[in-house]
């Protein structure tokens, strides 16, 4: 099913320590009926956003995998603007 996705959301950010986790919270509020993908891009944040992200990720493993979630994780080592952030 890999790639099999009815939407992708993508969600580029830069230092949001402070609403990452409540977005992917409210994210996870909505009844999808069907699998989706997420694809996260990080812009080279200076804030804790990336450790929150990979700790939100422990947290709700199983409920991503129970409801048929994809995470695809990027990181940029320079921050490079959001343009480019959803180009990749």
């Amino acid at each position: 099913m890999a790639g099999d996705f009815a939407l992708s959301l993508l969600i580029p950010f830069y230092n949001e320590e402070d609403n990452l986790t409540s977005l992917l919270d409210n994210v996870m509020k909505v009844s999808w009926e069907w699998p989706i993908q997420i694809v996260l891009v990080d812009d080279c944040s200076k804030d804790n956003s990336w450790k929150m992200l990979q700790q939100w990720l422990v947290t709700n493993e199983s409920e991503l995998k129970r409801r048929q979630f994809e995470v695809d994780l990027f990181q940029h080592k320079i921050n490079q603007g959001k343009g480019v952030a959803i180009q990749k």
